[in-house]
């Protein structure tokens, strides 16, 4: 079977694809839309109803990622804000992996990729990683001539 090119398509090269399944952006959606009236037949147009079926379509999916990206907005913020409070205190958390780590929390940030992340003694917690987490007891500090074992 011989495929030619449609004229003012660009061809996409196997890195310049979508990911798997056949994903459609609104960008390849308005290309495939407009590449299908220009070529198509003027004795037999594309049936009206179609195409406002197919409009309302992209409307719906570029108002469902505006919404997407306000909630993911606001769920940043809100977590930031509610992170905050961490800031200062003493922590016992337990990573999804079953590590334990234990210590002040000294910044709370968002890192692209992790999210919210935790800053304790040097170590960046993403929070997406953390199973299980509770307020901790800061260890004694030791006074001089002193240890922390009662001796």
């Amino acid at each position: 079977m011989d495929i030619t090119m449609i004229e003012g398509m660009e061809q996409t090269s196997p890195d310049k694809q979508g990911p798997a399944g056949g994903f459609l952006g609104k960008d390849e959606f308005l290309l495939l839309l407009t590449t299908q009236m220009r070529h198509q037949d003027p004795l037999e147009p594309m049936d009206s109803t179609a195409m406002i079926a197919q409009l309302a379509q992209f409307s719906s999916l570029e108002q469902m990622q505006n919404l997407n990206e306000s909630f993911s907005e606001g769920r940043r913020e809100e977590g930031l804000i509610q992170s905050m409070l961490l800031e200062g205190q003493t922590l016992n958390l337990t990573l999804d992996s079953g590590r334990e780590v234990y210590g002040a929390v000294d910044r709370v940030s968002w890192i692209k990729n992790e999210g919210l992340t935790l800053n304790i003694a040097g170590e960046l917690v993403p929070l997406r990683k953390v199973a299980s987490m509770s307020l901790a007891e800061p260890l004694p500090v030791a006074e001089e001539g002193e240890t922390t074992d009662g001796g």
